[in-house]
């Protein structure tokens, strides 16, 4: 391989000499170094051997993106209420109070606040 240099990619357990996010490594110049590097990457995947560790719980997943999906519809929700707080003559501050911060940082989150 030529000296140019290329940074690669993370790979994560593919085998104990897989290149890391910060490795460097010579680009391949010519047909034959593609197609070697081509064979080195074909064998890591070949050798892979997963290990409990390396499964995730979608569980868990989901989980989080339930609760990511419930702060949305949430936030959704204050924002109506906050407008029909306004619309009938409440106070920024006890708007404010309400959330648990000042007036106008109330005003600053949610005046005007395009839903999107």
């Amino acid at each position: 391989m030529t000296p140019s240099v290329w940074l690669t990619g993370s790979c994560t357990r593919l085998a104990p000499s897989a290149p890391t996010r910060d490795s460097v490594m010579n680009a391949p110049s010519s047909m034959e170094d593609i197609l070697d590097y081509e064979d080195e990457l074909a064998k890591r995947f070949e050798d892979y051997e997963p290990e409990a560790d390396d499964e995730r719980d979608p569980l868990v997943f989901a989980a989080l993106r339930d609760a990511v999906a419930s702060r949305s519809a949430a936030e959704r929700s204050i924002k109506a209420a906050i407008d029909g707080a306004r619309e009938h003559g409440y106070s920024w501050g006890l708007i404010g109070s309400l959330l648990g911060t000042s007036g106008e940082a109330a005003r600053q989150r949610y005046a005007n606040k395009q839903e999107t």
